[in-house]
């Protein structure tokens, strides 16, 4: 038939993923963003080349953006309570798998800038527009307007 699939009795980081993540990445505790997150060891599905098996592609999609959202949230509740060490950690372990995601580049540039740390915040904003400009890209109006709020103190008014 062309399928592949594993004995019912062996297990992968994907199966795992998808057990820590089933009700959701925003549904469940911090222990279980964390561990799916400790999950990540390099690039996903590393052995396979982009477009040898379309079936890798649709499942490397969905882990990466299972992994991005369990940072998003990890730093989202770290903000809140200002714990930012662990938005970074996050946001670090899901740039392994998506390392040009405009929303963790996002999430770092929120954190640095919760932080104070201002050399950093330009850095990152710097990385990320040039990374957009390379690819020829726009970025999302919410990128721009953080990009702004944090270089500029306010987002720019918008023309109608």
């Amino acid at each position: 038939s062309g399928r592949i699939g594993l004995h019912p009795q062996v297990t992968s980081d994907v199966h795992q993923l998808r057990v820590l993540t089933g009700p959701g990445v925003n549904r469940i505790s911090e222990d279980g963003l964390v561990s799916a997150l400790e999950l990540v060891r390099g690039a996903v599905l590393a052995d396979a080349v982009p477009g040898q098996w379309f079936w890798a592609e649709e499942l490397r999609g969905d882990v990466i953006a299972t992994l991005r959202d369990a940072a998003l949230v990890l730093v989202d509740r770290g903000l809140h309570r200002g714990e930012l060490d662990l938005g970074r950690w996050a946001v670090e372990r899901a740039l392994m798998v998506a390392p040009e995601d405009e929303l963790l580049m996002c999430a770092r540039i929120r954190i640095e800038h919760a932080a104070g740390d201002r050399p950093a915040v330009e850095r990152h904003v710097l990385r990320l527009t040039q990374q957009a400009r390379a690819l020829g890209v726009d970025l999302l109006p919410e990128t721009v307007m953080l990009c702004q709020q944090v270089m500029e103190g306010r987002a720019r008014a918008r023309r109608a």
